[in-house]
């Protein structure tokens, strides 16, 4: 999985190949980020967290989010 902050969105690519794109404004916490802060993602098996932002979402939930967009 790779991610990355781009234009108000966050751009995820799947191990699968599959590619999703949701809005920041989707979470509070990253709407009312810095750039910098929204380029800091740590990925992990679940998901994605922002450590200064002490934010965190699931592959669940981003599949689902960006389902809805």
């Amino acid at each position: 999985m790779a991610a990355r902050h781009s234009d108000g969105y966050i751009e995820i690519t799947m191990a699968s190949g599959n590619h999703h794109r949701i809005p920041v404004s989707a979470s509070d916490r990253l709407s009312n980020a810095s750039h910098a802060e929204l380029d800091d993602i740590e990925l992990s098996p679940f998901g994605l967290h922002w450590p200064k932002l002490d934010e965190d979402l699931s592959v669940r939930g981003i599949i689902a989010e960006a389902s809805e967009h």
